[in-house]
């Protein structure tokens, strides 16, 4: 399976936006670390490489990724320090762990998202490899306090390895519906040899739901090349509608170029006939401009019931710019957002050197009758 080629857009996870104090300008919250930014240094001999930040209910940072080709965690105190000590997170309470006990995977895991389960515990999904394979999905369960493994996934392992038909596959998003059930959305290895979106839908032990797609997975084929073209088409963003619907959004990539992608199906997996405008449940578009190469990374629904996308596009000589883009319900485009053109735009060099050089920051959020904050 080839491996699925996605521009990443690092900005949104760059700054977690967290009021404390006076309301001000954006600058940074110098209450956190001091300085507003602190750099967490989980194993000294390898490279760490934060992916997800999520914030608990009690306003401790849970930080998790990969670290010199093992999967690591970090807890932060809402004032940027390490949650260690007596109450603290990871082995010997040190306010990290990281741990490569994933057996059948040698080679690595790469994380790729974390959910906080209601109970405290931390799910993370990400990919391992073999030599053997060039792929394989694996969930794992962290107990709450970050000292292990739980034992109550995988038949005392801790972690599960997920597969659609036996083929290869790569999970890239996570999410836990309101009756507990997850979804974890990536891709995998469609019957033409190519990659297509697949999505999976775990019970709340963790067993497959069988009620759920096809025999408990479901996966979207854009096959922009045509059947037997050089298609990869997978999803980076799973989202769930408040009437259960469940969108993924994503990639579909051809031989020389990608368009950003987006799916919808029906609460039991099967594809939404309303969506798209072929009534198949699937959308997908360039943008209008000379930038063959366009992915979209991060989806949300708003309160209304739209579809919020933000991704990147690239030409074949040209720097990378960021893309938004707002879609109504039924998968058209909004012409009421930015006059229904997708938004291409780029930040000057100053902010985007001072966000590579971030690894975890707050910022005070401004005051909400400031003029500078729009809706």
């Amino acid at each position: 399976m080839q491996r699925f080629a996605v521009y990443s857009l690092i900005l949104i996870a760059a700054c977690a936006s967290i009021a404390h104090g006076a309301n001000v300008d954006g600058s940074f919250d110098i209450h956190f670390a001091g300085t507003g930014h602190e750099v967490v240094d989980v194993s000294p001999d390898s490279n760490d490489q934060g992916k997800v930040l999520r914030i608990q209910p009690d306003g401790k940072l849970l930080m998790t990724g990969t670290c010199g080709g093992i999967v690591c965690a970090t807890r932060l105190r809402a004032n940027g320090s390490y949650d260690n000590g007596i109450d603290g997170f990871g082995p010997a309470r040190v306010g990290y762990l990281h741990f490569d006990s994933f057996i059948g995977f040698p080679t690595a895991v790469l994380l790729t998202d974390t959910v906080l389960l209601n109970d405290g515990r931390i799910l993370l999904v990400g990919t391992g490899f073999t030599p053997q394979t060039s792929g394989a999905m694996v969930l794992a369960s962290l107990a709450a306090n970050g000292s292990a493994l739980d034992p109550g996934m995988g038949g005392g392992a801790g972690y599960i390895r997920l597969q659609y038909d036996s083929a290869a596959s790569v999970g890239n998003a996570l999410l836990v519906q309101a009756d507990h059930k997850i979804l974890i959305a990536g891709y995998t290895t469609g019957p033409n040899g190519n990659d297509d979106m697949a999505i999976k839908r775990l019970m709340p032990d963790f067993s497959v739901d069988t009620a759920f797609g096809v025999n408990g997975h479901q996966t979207i084929a854009f096959e922009l090349g045509g059947p037997s073209g050089a298609d990869n088409d997978g999803a980076s963003s799973v989202a769930v509608q408040s009437d259960g619907r469940i969108l993924l959004a994503g990639t579909a990539q051809a031989q020389t170029s990608s368009e950003i992608a987006v799916a919808r199906l029906l609460a039991n997996g099967q594809p939404d006939p309303s969506f798209g405008t072929n009534q198949d449940g699937r959308v997908h578009f360039p943008l209008p401009a000379n930038n063959p190469y366009t992915t979209a990374s991060a989806m949300r629904i708003d309160s209304r019931g739209r579809i919020v996308l933000v991704g990147t596009t690239k030409g074949s000589n040209t720097s990378a710019q960021c893309v938004i883009n707002r879609l109504l319900t039924d998968g058209s485009q909004d012409s009421g957002f930015h006059a229904g053109i997708r938004n291409c735009f780029m930040f000057p060099s100053a902010v985007s050197t001072a966000i590579a050089n971030c690894s975890i920051c707050r910022c005070r959020r401004m005051a909400p009758s400031s003029p500078q904050v729009r809706q």
